[in-house]
């Protein structure tokens, strides 16, 4: 019998419904199980992270590093991102910019909602933080077991506010005494004391030190009753760094820890600036700003060699590597306590930004291994800084010491460590660069010029300064 296709249809017509029907609804349910896939996994072709509540891969966009540097350091920077964005797969980008550019820059990225995702403001990071423009990390910190005790805990502490961490260290700056071993030894004085234990090396001490060194064109010092100060040849004292922690060495302070009071018209600070004060204007060690300008035009005092000690920042080692004089560093003196300042450094998530989870990952990245972090440091400041990650102690050690082989390099190091080590507190506030302009200003400037006596200054400007520190608490 022959096999007729037309008929076999026809007579099978209605038999073969119900199977259509499954086909349909099959090809129904794959259709739906497939585009809910595409949903899911981001096929439409976007690259753009969900904005609905979800978090999106940290690899979905792009980090950016706004930060202050040179040609070279840019350079560097940009290297180590390159590395980053090869391991994790997130593209970056560092935004370098020149430091006196960095408020203007940052604020123009916020107000265009382009919030950098790293920053690293150190212990300058109380105005942004409290403008949105920074992320608490702790939450970052706690859902990823990241480990805080591998960094030192006054570093750690120095970028805390309100009870938040808001950014890892990385390195930290203080200030050192310099001293120039030529002139030293041409005088015949004793080098000034590594130690920051020594007990005897307090502001007495100190002073007499500076007056044995300061020389007037006749070669008198200034312990010499015919010492002539209008015609000093070799000063004992170059500067003492800045004001902000000048009040430290006799025990006070510009504000409480909180920074929620004015301490400045404290018996304590009073002292301590008037001594200052009187360095240049009553015992003649230390030049005017004038003077300093006219004897260094506008450079480092120190490096004139007409200088025997300068208290100053210890990334100024790396302009010291050129002198021509032979130079060490010795501990600052100490009365009621150290004045030894700790600038850190550190890295933050920007507040508001795209793609905050990125920044963190850039953060784990670099603290993941060892010689992430040691090439940041050589980028940053050629390891001229203390590091905050332990471990890596030695390693910037080692380089320093091959680098200043005639230097007491442990001095800088051990400064660090001493239990009233601390930062600026002042700095801890929203009205910060106010408040720093209007003491300065109304207060330190005629101080330090002889023009007041801190008596009559500090106490003067009580009302102004408290009312810009309660401002913010009113916000």
């Amino acid at each position: 019998m022959e096999f007729n296709r037309s008929n076999y249809a026809k007579n099978n017509q209605g038999r073969n419904q119900p199977l259509k029907k499954k086909m349909i609804m099959v090809r129904g349910i794959l259709l739906f199980l497939f585009i809910g896939l595409m949903l899911i996994t981001g096929c439409s072709g976007s690259t753009k992270p969900e904005r609905n509540g979800e978090k999106a891969s940290p690899k979905a966009e792009k980090i950016n590093w706004l930060v202050s540097s040179n040609a070279e350091q840019l350079k560097g920077y940009q290297k180590l991102l390159k590395k980053f964005s090869n391991d994790t797969g997130i593209p970056s980008n560092v935004m370098g910019v020149e430091y006196g550019q960095m408020y203007p820059k940052l604020q123009s990225l916020i107000a265009a909602k382009k919030t950098p995702e790293i920053n690293n403001w150190g212990t300058e990071l109380v105005p942004w933080a409290a403008r949105g423009a920074m992320t608490p990390l702790d939450d970052y910190i706690t859902k990823d077991n990241f480990d805080m005790e591998q960094f030192h805990e006054n570093m750690v502490q120095s970028l805390q506010w309100q009870d938040k961490q808001w950014e890892i260290p990385y390195s930290m700056g203080t200030c050192v005494l310099y001293y120039n071993k030529d002139l030293f030894e041409k005088a015949g004085v004793e080098p000034p004391p590594h130690d920051w234990s020594d007990p005897s090396w307090d502001m007495k001490a100190f002073l007499e030190m500076a007056q044995k060194l300061t020389i007037d064109k006749s070669g008198r010092d200034a312990l010499d009753p015919k010492f002539d100060p209008d015609h000093v040849q070799q000063y004992g004292l170059g500067n003492m760094q800045s004001w902000w922690f000048y009040p430290w060495y006799f025990g006070g302070d510009w504000t409480d820890q909180d920074v929620t009071k004015y301490t400045g018209n404290d018996p304590k600070v009073i002292e301590a600036m008037q001594f200052m004060a009187d360095l240049a204007n009553k015992y003649h060690v230390m030049p005017s700003t004038e003077q300093s300008q006219a004897l260094a035009a506008g450079g480092n005092i120190f490096m004139t060699g007409r200088v025997a000690m300068t208290v100053d920042g210890t990334w100024s080692c790396s302009t010291l590597k050129d002198a021509r004089f032979k130079w060490d560093m010795a501990a600052t003196p100490h009365d009621k306590q150290h004045s030894i300042v700790l600038f850190t450094d550190g890295f933050g998530v920007g507040g508001k930004s795209e793609n905050p989870d990125g920044g963190w990952e850039f953060i784990k990245w670099l603290y993941s291994d060892k010689d992430h972090y040691l090439e940041l440091l050589n980028a940053a400041n050629s390891y001229m800084a203390i590091p905050a990650l332990k471990s890596a102690e030695e390693d910037v050690k080692n380089v320093l010491i091959k680098r200043f082989p005639d230097v007491d390099i442990n001095v800088m190091f051990e400064a660090a460590k001493q239990p009233d080590a601390r930062p600026v507190y002042m700095r801890y506030h929203a009205n910060w660069n106010a408040i720093n302009d209007l003491i300065n200003q109304e207060a330190v400037t005629p101080i330090m010029s002889g023009e007041t006596t801190a008596k009559k200054a500090l106490p003067g400007i009580t009302d102004k300064v408290q009312s810009l520190i309660d401002e913010a608490s009113k916000k």
